[in-house]
């Protein structure tokens, strides 16, 4: 039998659980779908799922940390950095996102640019904890799908 692998979710270690997951929800329209906590596993923290359609993300927060994360100081580090480094967010569109988000406070640490190669324009932003998020907008339908 073959094995189906599904997304099921992106976990965010934050530094202050209620502050993170504000954010996402007030930026990104995401609610909270669970909240719980695991004391023999990590004491002081606690831990959600934030959904967004059928996208999961799970926060992790309060509690003990062992350090830090790197964080790229300039964008061309951000893809030099070995590790996950960012997740994306498809958008209608990346310019009005952008405004929007900066209008709200959310610095831009990658403003929209447009990525022929890939036929994409995007834009990165950053959490509380310097965690980047890209917006993303196909500017030529996606990858592998038949244009309408």
């Amino acid at each position: 039998m073959t094995q189906d692998y599904r997304f099921h979710h992106l976990a965010i270690i934050a530094r202050n659980y209620a502050e993170t997951v504000g954010w996402y929800c007030r930026h990104f329209g995401f609610s909270l779908a669970q909240e719980w906590t695991a004391p023999d596993m990590l004491p002081g923290a606690r831990m959600c799922y934030l959904r967004k359609g059928t996208f999961f993300m799970e926060i992790i927060g309060d509690g003990e940390k062992a350090g830090h994360h790197q964080v790229a100081e300039d964008p061309r580090q951000e893809y030099q950095i070995p590790g996950y480094r960012h997740f994306a967010l498809e958008v209608d569109d990346v310019d009005a996102a952008v405004k929007t988000l900066e209008g709200d406070g959310v610095p831009v640490f990658f403003p929209p640019a447009t990525l022929d190669g890939v036929g994409v324009r995007a834009a990165l932003v950053r959490d509380p904890d310097g965690n980047t998020v890209e917006l993303i907008q196909w500017l030529r339908g996606r990858p592998g799908e038949a244009e309408a």
